[in-house]
């Protein structure tokens, strides 16, 4: 006989765990998520007026949000190194560079809303930045060689680079020698030193026998010249010196008329600028840079600071403006944190870096820095030694108009007998070299200049 109360009960607490497990799984399964909701980004998808000088790029959703780990978003290929959250917004820390195309991808599930739990789908924008035009000649009338060859720099930038040695002191082209020697190819640009001017003309140095620049420039190579320019390292003294430790020669006198400095830094002027008039007669043109590392301070045109180095400038460009040379494209060096020290649009048409011994992030971040700050100037790696192969500065977009390595003393002092003929180098070996000859669509040797006379 069944014992209906009995059997009541276990139907009714049946009923009631089929309930109790029947809301506890409902409550475990959470309905299927929408995609996390982006309202918009800056720069928009698809602008091609976006200023380079924009140091972010930011997406903002519908809702706070937390970034997912590892942290996979991409630019233009690369990882970015910078993402942040604030709220509902995601920023990317970005260094753009003018006329470039950027892509930024976010993989799907890469960011979660913090209230809904909704995940990211793929993310995907293109922007570009806005182009530069470069600056003209800051000579009023270029001559014709002179224009020719600005014309061509800049048709290259960015697009090849010119590859380029440094005399051994002063006159001479014994580093182009050494790297013809070990690769078969001399480079396009050679850069002299009116180091000497002070004895020229003598026995031992006479910058007015132009004929090692002539020949030069007749077999199609491009002329840089420098200053190390010395001066009397006291009132009474009959020696020279360059370096700012060696010499009490005050830059701060020498801008000012009525000075005995001045007398000299003027006379000094005059001299160089009747040299290279040679030059401007021969239809020579010069990728001239003088008064160089001037923010170091180990010179003595930059050991009184900013003020008086431009002073210095400016008066060399009036005096050789006033002799009538038109051969110059004027090229200021610097360190990368020297604004200050600038001469002026008006007076700098290329701006060169002297770059030793620094790793290929350091490289990447200082020209990313000059490209912002000179937009409208193309960039030169002027002198360097010891540092990243030019194939990975360039992989990098790095894209100097040249590059110069600094020459070696004992290697190249001639170009006969052991030294000479031994592949190590103070500052860019034979394999550096090799490497950068490999590079065959994009660098620029002496045989492949064009006619520009």
């Amino acid at each position: 006989m069944i014992d209906l109360k009995k059997h009541t009960y276990k139907l009714i607490m049946i009923a009631f765990f089929l309930l109790l497990w029947s809301c506890n799984d409902t409550e475990h399964q959470k309905p299927a998520l929408e995609t996390l909701n982006l309202v918009s980004s800056i720069p928009a998808n698809n602008d091609n007026e976006v200023s380079f000088r924009e140091s972010q790029v930011s997406f903002i959703f519908s809702e706070n949000i937390k970034l997912n780990q590892p942290q996979n978003i991409e630019i233009n290929g690369e990882l970015a190194q910078r993402v942040t959250v604030n709220m509902s917004e995601l920023r990317i820390d970005v260094s753009l560079q003018p006329n470039t195309t950027y892509r930024i991808e976010i993989p799907k599930n890469q960011i979660t809303g913090r209230e809904s739990g909704a995940m990211s789908g793929k993310i995907e924008i293109v922007f570009k930045t806005q182009d530069v035009e470069l600056s003209k000649l800051v000579i009023d009338n270029p001559s014709i060689q002179t224009q020719k060859l600005y014309n061509y720099l800049k048709s290259i930038t960015g697009e090849k680079m010119i590859t380029g040695t440094m005399a051994n002191v002063s006159w001479n082209i014994n580093e182009a020698e050494w790297v013809r020697y070990h690769t078969g190819e001399y480079p396009a640009l050679n850069c002299f030193d009116y180091i000497h001017l002070y004895a020229s003309p003598s026995s031992w140095i006479d910058y007015e026998n132009i004929s090692v620049i002539e020949n030069w420039w007749q077999n199609n190579g491009l002329v840089a010249a420098m200053w190390h320019w010395n001066v009397p390292k006291s009132n009474s003294s009959n020696s020279y010196a360059f370096y700012s430790k060696e010499t009490d020669f005050d830059v701060s006198r020498a801008v000012i008329k009525g000075t005995d400095e001045y007398d000299i830094v003027i006379a000094d002027l005059n001299k160089i600028a009747d040299n290279l008039l040679l030059l401007n007669d021969k239809n020579i043109p010069i990728l001239w840079r003088p008064l160089h590392e001037a923010s170091g301070r180990w010179f003595w045109w930059g050991a009184k600071g900013a003020m008086p180095a431009k002073k210095l400038w400016q008066m060399m460009f009036d005096v050789f403006n006033d002799k009538g040379l038109n051969n110059l494209i004027w090229i200021w060096t610097s360190d990368g944190n020297d604004d200050e020290w600038y001469p002026g649009d008006d007076y700098v048409d290329l701006i060169g870096a002297d770059i030793y011994d620094k790793d290929l992030g350091s490289i990447v971040s200082f020209y990313e820095n000059m490209k912002r700050k000179y937009p409208n100037k193309m960039l030169a790696l002027s002198e360097y030694g010891n540092i990243s192969n030019l194939s990975e500065q360039w992989a990098k977009n790095v894209k100097w108009l040249w590059a110069m390595p600094w020459y070696d003393y004992e290697r190249t002092l001639t170009i006969e007998g052991v030294e000479f003929k031994k592949e190590s180098h103070q500052f860019a070996n034979k394999s550096y070299w090799q490497n950068i000859f490999e590079m065959k669509d994009i660098i620029v040797y002496r045989n492949n200049v064009p006619n520009l006379k």
